[in-house]
């Protein structure tokens, strides 16, 4: 296990729903792409180690930073991930992704949709 435990406020239900995770990194100019040859190969260990869904994004309002996305289908599932699905190899790429980066990643975990009670506007 070489991830750390997310340090979340809230812990969703087992069988909530989905979890996205949203991964920022800050990449130098001249290792750009390095960056984008190296998370072709993060993107298949996310995928392989429970993932559904994976994007990369560079944000429009700074061009050196990219966002990952990925999905997995509940809490359990990305807490796998988390406690032994990784490997010798993933810890490679993320090893190699992470010397590329100007500073560390930062990510955030988005918890599966708060149901929101019914409006009670009248028609």
């Amino acid at each position: 296990m070489f991830w750390q435990a997310a340090p979340l406020q809230v812990i969703p239900d087992a069988d909530a729903g989905q979890v996205v995770i949203e991964v920022n990194y800050r990449v130098a100019p001249d290792n750009e792409a390095a960056f984008v040859e190296a998370m072709a190969d993060l993107r298949r260990s996310r995928l392989r180690s429970g993932g559904f869904r994976w994007e990369l994004y560079r944000t429009g309002e700074d061009p050196h930073e990219f966002v990952e996305v990925f999905a997995t289908p509940s809490w359990d599932e990305h807490l796998r991930q988390h406690e032994g699905r990784l490997t010798a190899a993933d810890k490679a790429v993320e090893d190699w992704v992470a010397g590329l980066l100007e500073e560390p990643a930062t990510s955030r975990h988005l918890l599966p949709p708060v149901t929101l009670p019914p409006d009670d506007v009248e028609e």
